[in-house]
């Protein structure tokens, strides 16, 4: 579906009022305390007319509103924005309404303010996700005068983002929480099926002396899926089945685990014949990676 996103114009005013009323009954907000009760609910394009205020409506093919935003000043907290009234039908959540609604707010709001503030109902879950997607963390109490006392979840965002930010390089501990970071993400998303995000499935292959003949590095991740990053077999051992063996061995312990399925990429002057024999078959193919060449990612259900 595609939607117009404009500013709100007079005839949108019944529109607008009907969306958000809508809206309030299906989450229970039509009661004192809330947006229900806004003696303005009717008539936004005359409210937010004025400096420092401005409303969006979303715009099915049709022509149809089944949604909108607005921005407007926090009463009491100077430099604090809200965003108000920010509401869709059902029909277009999760269809990119919001999200473009959301942009368009923000964009106004970064040149007339600091902060932007939200207060919402606690049984809106999915609107929560959606905020903290956009930079919003959750505050204990609330700002300013809203007169929203039925609202009992509020958020803020920092829109200045660059006072104090700098970008440094990466210590290992860094990194570490960074990994931390996305697997906590990514679990929040789609639970993992596995105990621990990452689990180490690198082998080797060592000679009668001890010393390293071939090597693969790979690693089965979040939902029993084996990455095989890289495998390679010295030169006086290549054509021999060592690799062959080694890529066994590594598939066999990750199938023991409740691996599905694997994937992993090889250039051109590598070894895409080779995986294609052991059953993994192209799904992608990045050009000119280096120069002249391609980079070939191949998959193969375990």
């Amino acid at each position: 579906m595609n939607y117009i996103i404009r500013e709100i114009e007079p005839r949108d005013n019944a529109a607008v009022e009907a969306v958000i009323r809508a809206c309030l009954v299906e989450f229970g907000g039509d009661r004192p305390g809330t947006a229900w009760m806004d003696p303005d609910l009717g008539r936004f394009s005359e409210v937010y007319r004025s400096e420092g205020r401005k409303y969006w409506v979303a715009e099915n093919e049709s022509g149809r509103v089944v949604g909108g935003a607005g921005v407007g000043e926090l009463p009491g907290v100077p430099g604090v924005c809200e965003l108000q009234k920010m509401y869709c039908l059902p029909e277009a959540r999760g269809t990119g309404a919001a999200r473009r609604l959301m942009a368009e707010a923000l964009a106004f709001a970064r040149e007339r303010y600091e902060k932007c503030y939200l207060e919402t109902f606690g049984n809106m879950k999915a609107a929560h996700r959606f905020y903290e997607k956009h930079g919003f963390h959750r505050i204990a109490e609330p700002l300013g005068r809203t007169g929203h006392f039925g609202c009992d979840v509020m958020y803020l965002k920092e829109l200045k983002g660059g006072a104090g930010r700098r970008i440094e390089p990466c210590s290992e501990d860094d990194i570490k929480a960074v990994a931390d970071g996305i697997n906590a993400y990514n679990a929040s998303q789609v639970p993992f099926t596995q105990p621990r995000p990452w689990v180490d499935m690198s082998r080797k292959v060592v000679d009668e002396n001890g010393k390293i003949i071939a090597g693969c590095s790979a690693v089965m991740y979040g939902w029993r899926v084996l990455y095989v990053e890289l495998l390679w077999v010295d030169e006086p051992w290549r054509r021999q089945g060592v690799g062959l063996e080694l890529l066994r061995a590594v598939e066999d312990e990750a199938r023991r685990q409740g691996a599905y399925l694997a994937h992993l990429d090889t250039f051109d002057f590598q070894a895409r014949g080779f995986y294609e024999k052991q059953g993994y078959a192209l799904f992608g193919t990045l050009e000119d990676v280096p120069p002249g060449h391609r980079r070939y990612y191949l998959q193969k259900r375990l």
